[in-house]
């Protein structure tokens, strides 16, 4: 059917008064993903929950030994549970990817270095680099740049790519989109959320994480956000990621 030189000139003045009044325009979307925290020990039944669903529902899985790729005992080794663990999320093309921080660019940058470096050595397939504690100021950029970077200079001796997700639990100034592959936008529990929390104009690289969530508050959260990966859980506010949610089958069904 035609549409009419009045017509269109209507529909295309309510998009731009639309546009410009700063509202919302309904995205359409292919399915979102879980983004996940997997900071439980890989005995722990969990995985056996996680490693059930596709990789579509859920790309990328964080591993965290203990706040980096070594043990809590700090011995230099592999952990035989973690390797298998590792393998066995490649083998359902899920990512993993092993968590390092850096205290908002106050950690020695040599010592953040140190443990992506100890991250390919002792666990070689791992697939890049959850970057926590991270500033969201322009005027720690270059700290940044210089770690990413550095990720990616690995990727160049290991022939492997390294995905890099950079955590600031906020809304970072715009240059931090151009070095990392994805941005957690907001991590906090439910009581500082609001309807824009989660609400990006990089939603396809932009992560929501909201704890101490009810299922009535995922559904909110999913229904009027538009990033493209998210992880709600009920969990507690000490521990928010040492379990998964009691609604995670739910999550991941509003997520398709």
């Amino acid at each position: 059917m035609k549409i009419g030189k009045i017509t269109c000139f209507f529909i295309f003045f309510l998009m731009f008064l639309f546009a410009g009044c700063g509202v919302k325009v309904e995205k359409v979307e292919s399915q979102r993903h879980i983004f996940l925290p997997g900071y439980f020990y890989p005995t722990k039944p969990f995985w056996d929950e996680i490693l059930s669903h596709s990789s579509s529902d859920i790309p990328i899985v964080v591993l965290n030994p203990c706040d980096g790729p070594l043990d809590c005992s700090y011995e230099y080794k592999s952990d035989l549970n973690y390797l298998s663990l590792i393998d066995a999320l490649i083998e359902r093309g899920i990512n993993p990817i092993g968590y390092v921080y850096t205290d908002y660019g106050y950690r020695d940058i040599d010592d953040v270095k140190t443990d992506i470096d100890n991250w390919i050595e002792l666990y070689h397939n791992i697939g890049g680099f959850f970057i926590d504690e991270v500033s969201n100021m322009d005027e720690d950029l270059e700290y940044y740049r210089d770690l990413v970077a550095y990720i990616n200079l690995k990727e160049e001796e290991t022939g492997k790519r390294l995905i890099v997700v950079l955590n600031p639990g906020s809304k970072p100034t715009e240059d931090y989109y151009d070095i990392a592959d994805f941005i957690v936008i907001y991590e906090h529990d439910i009581s500082r959320y609001n309807e824009n929390s989660c609400y990006s104009i990089h939603s396809e690289k932009s992560v929501c994480i909201v704890y101490g969530a009810t299922e009535t508050d995922m559904e909110k959260i999913v229904r009027e956000s538009n990033t493209d990966f998210f992880y709600i859980t009920d969990d507690s506010y000490s521990l928010p990621y040492d379990t998964l949610p009691s609604y995670f089958d739910r999550e991941i069904e509003l997520l398709k």
